[in-house]
């Protein structure tokens, strides 16, 4: 079984919400599905900005649900550092800078965050 699901954008949400999106996808398969299919045997996919959605799921221990049994990720074409210096397109850059509120909380939320240092 496949399941699609989608993200709100900004402006309308910043971080965590598309992380929260994650987890609120999850919650709905797993509560609603479970006669479908087996929800013990998740995988969740990601491309570009939903992967860094779903990296912020699994990696943010406050969004983390470990009742749902996720047995598998692919994260397609994340953008796992986001500079905040001039090294990517503006418009990317302008959108990194409003969901993670300002430039300056890109790298602390940024989804390799964890394994800095």
């Amino acid at each position: 079984m496949t399941v699609i699901t989608n993200y709100r954008l900004i402006p309308s949400v910043t971080f965590p919400g598309g992380s929260e999106d994650v987890l609120r996808a999850l919650t709905w398969i797993t509560t609603h599905l479970n006669d479908v299919g087996d929800v013990e045997r998740i995988f969740i996919m990601g491309h570009s900005a939903g992967g860094v959605h779903v990296a912020g799921y699994l990696l943010k221990p406050s969004l983390y649900d470990v009742s749902i049994h996720v047995k598998g990720v692919i994260l397609f074409s994340v953008p796992y550092e986001i500079p905040v210096i001039n090294k990517t397109t503006a418009d990317f850059r302008n959108a990194a800078e409003v969901y993670y509120a300002g430039a300056k909380k890109i790298s602390v939320h940024q989804p390799l965050q964890p394994f800095a240092d």
